[in-house]
């Protein structure tokens, strides 16, 4: 995994921990606060923009893989 991709499974993964893990909150909650993101978390924001669908695809299938 990229630099980008690792940063961004790290946030990922604290948001599912935060939303109960349950990754349709997860993913709704991530979508719909983009800006506070942008704002609050640039680093994150900026790795998960660095992202291909696929390669984002593939933090969410590793930082899921347990379940």
């Amino acid at each position: 995994m990229t630099i980008e991709q690792e940063l961004f499974k790290r946030f990922f993964e604290w948001a599912f921990e935060d939303h109960a893990q349950d990754v349709v909150r997860t993913v709704v909650w991530m979508n719909s606060h983009m800006v506070m993101i942008k704002r609050d978390y640039p680093k994150e924001y900026l790795a998960y923009k660095a992202l291909t669908n696929q390669q984002i695809n593939q933090v969410i299938c590793e930082a899921l893989l347990p379940f």
